[in-house]
């Protein structure tokens, strides 16, 4: 039988979601979860391949992308001038999208290689690949090890701002503050040295620093 997309939402709802909703991510439509916490807001989704991508990457409808992603108080997509006037609104508060939020990752597959730097930057394996009704099952429970393993861990941690601000003035494009052996990852969306939104994420950090609360060190 033909594994299709509603065999994963089957699957996650089994697996998953009670993991993620235990957790705080509490604002759910479809497959995106976010959690609102003193002006914090952490955001998770599993987005499936459409038709198209599916078929350009050998897969399934089934097959699926992890991506989580941070916004703290003080720096997060409400002080980002590129996007804190294009957030949609829920019924607890603000749905930023993934691409909003100034802290960002993946989740990858359970046995994927470690980010690599390859031809064209750094690179890891996010596709969780699907071909079979029982695939989608395994890989569920394989997800819920990943988030119990490290990622809600990561998602619960409050960064410490002055390390960001450290690593934000790095000649760096890719600013790591958490990996996994897997690919996994959370990085800063801060872009190139010197491009407006680096700068942005400057300012941002720079504002946050006058927040008293000191969390865990981001480090390369």
């Amino acid at each position: 039988m033909e594994v299709k997309a509603a065999d994963l939402s089957k699957a996650l709802r089994r697996h998953v979601v009670p993991l993620l909703v235990e957790a705080g991510f509490d604002d759910v439509t479809g497959r995106r979860f976010w959690r609102h916490r003193y002006g914090r807001i952490d955001h998770v989704e599993i987005s499936s391949l459409s038709t198209y991508r599916a078929l350009t990457a050998q897969a399934t409808t089934a097959s699926f992308v992890v991506r989580m992603a941070i916004s703290l108080e003080h720096y997060g997509f409400e002080n980002d001038p590129f996007h804190k006037h294009h957030i949609a609104m829920g019924p607890s508060g603000p749905r930023p999208n993934e691409n909003q939020m100034p802290i960002r990752g993946v989740v990858c597959p359970k046995d994927a290689p470690p980010l690599r730097l390859g031809r064209w930057g750094w690179e890891c394996e996010t596709l969780w690949r699907v071909t079979s009704v029982a695939e989608a099952d395994q890989a569920a429970v394989d997800l819920r090890e990943q988030f119990t393993r490290y990622a809600l861990e990561w998602l619960e941690t409050e960064w410490d701002v002055q390390d960001i601000l450290a690593l934000l003035h790095w000649q760096e494009s890719r600013l790591f503050i958490a990996k996994s052996e897997n690919g996994s990852h959370l990085q800063l969306d801060a872009e190139l040295p010197g491009s407006a939104i680096r700068n942005a994420h400057i300012a941002m950090a720079e504002n946050a620093k006058k927040n008293p609360h000191r969390g865990r060190k981001a480090t390369q």
